[in-house]
């Protein structure tokens, strides 16, 4: 970080190269686009691939930057239910309604089946913010068009903020730069966007701390599941925790509880489903069930093990003094 603010460099400049070019090295990737946010990646994919819009696939239980990405993208969305057991959209609901391409996040750390959208033939971005994998394991899994990874400041590596967009295609990674620094010859409007240096030598210590970062969230994961009712995707083998699930009947008085402990608990997206914000109408009975009936504890991989003691006897308690809920079972 020293070297850095010493370089006098402050934007687009070799550490933001660098880490392009070791992120996709690592992934087996063709090549990689930094940007100042994840959301930043996901409208910039879309923007390449579809310069006169989409119909555009995002599930409701998710974040709202993602719709936020692809609206200022020139897109539509088209708000999806999710399955019970990845919290991700359903292949089958996605293809049923006829977008042209969907983001698939992995939530929560849980792998989504990414495998089946890409038969389906669809363009698919791959929303990697809440689940990176490590090296060696994600350059076996299916590769979709385009990967994104968030180094927001709460993801699992964290530079306050930053992006990366990851492909193969040279061709789409040219457009996405292109319309990243939006150079004077380009006859379109572009958002001209480059990380800072810092951001990107942040991100680059972060990276190469991955696989520490991944052990001990998954010790603490371990701890957690030999104690406490859980999800069922917190216990798949490919699930590399970003947040601990937990049922709760009712979440309120089991944060409030947790609370009494020390301890905050937090639904895990919230304040409310996406249909809900943007008064999308449709059946979106799996979202509701999930906002309604999941709470998520602290697995920061700075947890000592009294701390992770503490956070699972106030999720006992809290379990116990508001009930599981029924929408994982």
């Amino acid at each position: 970080m020293i070297a850095c603010a010493q370089s006098l460099e402050l934007k687009g400049a070799r550490r933001m190269v660098e880490l392009e070019e070791e992120v996709s090295r690592d992934l087996g990737y063709a090549g990689a686009v930094a940007t100042p946010t994840g959301s930043h990646a996901i409208g910039l994919a879309l923007r390449a691939q579809f310069p006169s819009g989409a119909l555009v696939g995002c599930p409701s239980y998710i974040c709202r930057s993602v719709y936020d990405a692809i609206v200022m993208a020139g897109c539509e969305p088209c708000l999806l239910d999710i399955d019970p057991v990845t919290f991700s959209v359903s292949p089958e609901r996605t293809q049923a309604c006829g977008v042209d391409a969907v983001v698939v996040a992995h939530m929560f750390g849980i792998r989504a089946p990414i495998e089946d959208f890409l038969e389906s033939g669809l363009f698919v971005v791959e929303d990697c913010a809440q689940r990176i994998a490590p090296p060696e394991v994600a350059r076996r899994e299916p590769k979709s068009p385009v990967r994104m990874l968030s180094f927001e400041a709460t993801k699992i590596l964290a530079a306050g903020e930053g992006g990366l967009l990851l492909a193969d295609d040279k061709v789409l990674l040219e457009r996405v730069r292109r319309l990243r620094d939006a150079p004077y010859d380009l006859a379109q409007a572009a958002p001209g966007f480059r990380p800072t240096e810092m951001q990107a030598a942040v991100a680059l210590t972060q990276w190469r701390r991955l696989g520490a970062f991944l052990r001990r969230r998954r010790e603490i994961a371990t701890f957690y599941l030999d104690r406490l009712d859980a999800v069922p995707g917190m216990r798949a083998c490919d699930t590399y925790h970003f947040r601990f699930l937990v049922p709760a009947r009712e979440p309120s008085p089991f944060i409030r509880r947790a609370a009494e402990y020390g301890v905050v608990a937090r639904r895990p997206v919230a304040p409310a489903c996406l249909h809900q914000v943007f008064g999308v109408s449709g059946s979106f009975p799996v979202s509701e069930d999930a906002f309604a009936g999941v709470v998520s504890l602290p697995i920061y991989p700075a947890l000592t093990d009294e701390e992770a003691e503490r956070v699972a006897a106030a999720a006992l308690e809290a379990q116990r003094s508001s009930g599981a809920a029924n929408c994982q079972e």
